[in-house]
């Protein structure tokens, strides 16, 4: 807690880069309620926590302040492209101590 992370997803698209609308993850707390919609960038900006802008790499940068719930967060990603076609869902969980 306390520290910050950068979340990064490679995200691609058989029409080219440019055809992605959005990259995004739906954040859940250990009990299982939902904490929201984030949306990740791929524009260079480490701000953001992206290093280099249109790689296909999208970043967020996230982190768990002092008094976040111990115990496995679940982060849901996903992509959306100009035609609303979704790609496949990669979960991954992280254990907050």
């Amino acid at each position: 807690r306390g520290k910050d992370i950068i979340f990064s997803v490679k995200v691609s698209d058989a029409n080219g880069l440019n055809d992605i609308s959005k990259v995004s993850f739906d954040l859940f707390r250990p009990d299982n309620s939902s904490v929201g919609n984030f949306i990740m960038f791929d524009d260079g900006d480490a701000g953001h926590g992206d290093a280099s802008a249109g790689d296909g790499i999208f970043s967020l940068k996230n982190s768990f302040g002092q008094t976040s719930a111990v115990g496995n967060w679940s982060f849901i990603f996903s992509a959306v492209d100009n035609s609303d076609s979704t790609s496949n869902v990669i979960t991954h969980n992280l254990y907050v101590k």
